[in-house]
C-alpha cells in the first residue's frame, strides 16, 4: 500500500468520524443542586448532580464536603435522600445510609435506584450529618437542595 493511499483512506476515515460527531444529538444536559449545613462549628456542603432527558430527570451522584473548625474524626455519617416534594409526606425514590466511617473533606456516592423523575415534578435531595467529634458528642445538621 503507498504512502499517497494511507493518506487518502485516513482522511475519508477522518471525514466519516466528524461527520458522525456532528450528527449525533445531545441526548442529555447534566446539572446539579447545592445547599449546606451545619453545627457547633462544624459544616456540610452537599449536592445531587443528575441529567435531563426525554421529559425526565435522572439523579447520579449524591457528593458532599464535611469540615470544621476544629478537629473531624473519620467516623462521620451521611444519610441522603432523593424525594418528590408533594407538601408534606413526601414520598423517597432513593436512600443512601453510609458507614461510620465518613472522613473529612468530599465524598460521593453514586444514585443506586436510579430513579427517572417526570418533568414538572419538584424533586430535591434531603440529606443528614453526623460529625465524630473526638472527645465529645457528635454535633449534627441537616437540610436539602433546592427543588429541580
Amino acid at each position: 500500500m503507498s504512502i499517497k493511499s494511507i493518506v487518502a483512506r485516513g482522511a475519508t476515515v477522518t471525514a466519516a468520524l466528524a461527520v458522525a460527531v456532528l450528527v449525533l444529538p445531545a441526548t442529555a444536559n447534566a446539572a446539579t443542586s447545592k445547599g449546606s449545613c451545619s453545627d457547633d462549628g462544624y459544616f456540610a456542603n452537599y449536592e445531587i448532580e443528575y441529567h435531563s432527558a426525554s421529559n425526565y430527570d435522572y439523579p447520579d451522584t449524591y457528593k458532599w464536603q464535611l469540615g470544621s473548625s476544629g478537629k473531624l474524626g473519620n467516623q462521620s455519617n451521611v444519610e441522603a435522600r432523593i424525594k418528590i416534594d408533594k407538601f408534606g409526606n413526601d414520598p423517597t425514590y432513593d436512600t443512601f445510609i453510609s458507614g461510620d466511617n465518613i472522613k473529612p473533606g468530599r465524598g460521593s456516592h453514586v444514585v443506586s435506584n436510579k430513579p427517572a423523575i417526570k418533568f414538572g415534578d419538584d424533586w430535591y435531595a434531603e440529606f443528614k450529618f453526623v460529625f465524630d467529634r473526638p472527645n465529645g458528642g457528635d454535633p449534627s445538621c441537616d437540610g436539602h437542595t433546592k427543588n429541580v
